[in-house]
């Protein structure tokens, strides 16, 4: 995955998430494989390859909303043709995940990696 797709619309960085490390790293591949257990979710449900790759429809959240449950962050990105939410005239706005919206680090960062 190109770098910039690392970095979810919302400002989540896939690359230090452990459900998509699971892909190709042994040890949260093992922390996931004991939550795929514990709440029994098969582990290709509870693995995720990222918001871009799965289009704002996260496997895990559409097996706990539904099938039809797609990231409001990402379908607003879409409609407003920005990538990301801090590119965003409105940003930060209410349709953020709330806590992403306590975490000023990590939007004060997404924002500078994202800002060309």
């Amino acid at each position: 995955m190109a770098f910039r797709q690392m970095i979810a619309p919302c400002g989540v960085d896939c690359a230090s998430c452990v459900h998509y490390l699971a892909n190709e790293n042994p040890a949260a591949l093992v922390q996931v494989e004991k939550w795929s257990a514990l709440l029994n979710i098969p582990i290709e449900i509870i693995t995720c390859k990222g918001c871009w790759t799965h289009t704002g429809q996260i496997p895990l959240q559409k097996h706990l909303f539904g099938d039809n449950h797609r990231c409001s962050i990402y379908g607003c990105a879409q409609e407003k043709k920005t990538k990301y939410c801090g590119l965003c005239e409105q940003f930060p706005c209410d349709k953020r995940h709330p806590y992403l919206e306590k975490n000023e680090l990590l939007n004060k960062n997404a924002r500078a990696l994202l800002c060309p």
